[in-house]
């Protein structure tokens, strides 16, 4: 896993954190965006995630994911601090010209830390 950019634990919100246009490491062939939860309080559209990829440098951006995530604890295999995530598979390995951006919208004050990684 290459980590592409981090946004460390701390409880904040409401606001906008952007993701900039970054470089995927040649070769690369999914890029995800995680969203590390711990203790949210429970509602609707808590959280709204953005991700988009640029094959040519960042000119256009094709490829366009957006999610909206509900409060409340989730719990996977006995992990309470699941993260949740989107992303995309590539079809072709990254290039020297493949970009990814985003932006991350907290609706509340929460406890939580994000990254973008690819594998």
């Amino acid at each position: 896993m290459t980590v592409l950019f981090t946004v460390p634990r701390a409880v904040r919100g409401p606001l906008t954190v952007s993701i900039p246009s970054t470089s995927v490491p040649v070769g690369l062939t999914q890029v995800m965006l995680k969203v590390n939860r711990f203790a949210w309080p429970s509602g609707s559209r808590v959280v709204e995630l953005s991700l988009e990829l640029s094959f040519d440098g960042g000119s256009t951006w094709p490829m366009k994911y957006d999610s909206a995530l509900d409060g409340g604890q989730i719990n996977y295999k006995g992990n309470t601090d699941s993260p949740s995530a989107i992303g995309f598979g590539l079809n072709s390995p990254a290039d020297a010209q493949t970009r990814v951006r985003g932006v991350i919208t907290l609706n509340t004050a929460l406890d939580c830390s994000a990254t973008v990684d690819g594998t």
